[in-house]
């Protein structure tokens, strides 16, 4: 291998993680991809997909393949992936076959969830081929409360990726960026009741992705990006361009 140091900024096309409950509008935020769609429910948005519903884990990287091998022909520069939580399924019923077991957890010692990442991992490499010929990267994936154990704290819930714990901390650590989903609560006092003042949350109808870290849900950022946006792809770019600085004067010029 001949090494070669590299110098400055490096900036690829963005691998984003986007999570929350269903009907949260993640597929919409991504309607100017190409879809890898797993589940089937892309029927009421205007887009562009691959039909991988009842799809095995052979055809969905030979969907990678073929985008691969023909990406000059393909205008949508962006793969979004939907969901996560169908290729986990996919994942695990290929494990099965390859053991010859009805269920993961059939394996034992944990085997079956260290197998499975092995796929994982194959899958995100494919990603990452098709992100060096310039393609975003969109995963959508449900949330789901998980419990906290934390040496430092009580026990405490949280929202995070509706997937195995392993592949959790894979799928966090391989974005650039992972984003909840949550519509937009304000709350109002509306009393006191014994002493203790009352709160009654009010929803404005908007989604907003939460892109830094709280008690309540997981999120991450490798770029300077704010706290929260409205879930419109363009208010994600803008601020992705910001932070790199892209499409700024000089006013020097």
């Amino acid at each position: 291998m001949e090494i070669e140091i590299v110098s400055g900024k490096q900036p690829k096309p963005i691998r984003l993680g986007l999570y929350g409950t269903d009907g949260s509008g993640k597929s919409t935020f991504f309607k100017d991809g190409l879809f890898l769609d797993l589940e089937g429910g892309l029927g009421e948005i205007d887009t562009e997909s691959i039909n991988l519903v009842n799809a095995k884990l052979e055809d969905v990287i030979d969907a990678l393949k073929y985008v691969y091998q023909y990406h000059k022909k393909i205008k949508r520069k962006m793969i979004v992936v939907d969901s996560l939580d169908w290729l986990e399924k996919m994942i695990f019923q290929s494990v099965c076959d390859a053991k010859g077991v009805e269920s993961i957890e059939d394996i034992g010692y944990g085997k079956g969830y260290t197998f499975a990442l092995s796929h994982w991992k194959n899958f995100l490499q494919g990603l990452d081929a098709l992100r060096e010929l310039g393609f975003t990267i969109g995963l959508i994936a449900h949330s789901e409360i998980v419990r906290v154990e934390d040496p430092r704290l009580d026990p405490y819930d949280r929202h995070d990726l509706k997937l195995h714990k392993k592949v959790r901390g894979l799928i966090r650590e391989w974005c650039d960026v992972v984003a909840f989903v949550s519509p937009e609560i304000f709350t109002s006092k509306s009393g006191d009741k014994f002493g203790v003042a009352k709160f009654t949350p009010t929803a404005t109808g908007r989604r907003i992705m939460h892109l830094s870290e709280q008690p309540t849900f997981e999120a991450k950022s490798r770029l300077s990006l704010p706290d929260t946006l409205p879930l419109e792809w363009n208010a994600f770019q803008s601020a992705v361009e910001s932070a790199r600085g892209e499409n700024v004067t000089n006013n020097n010029e």
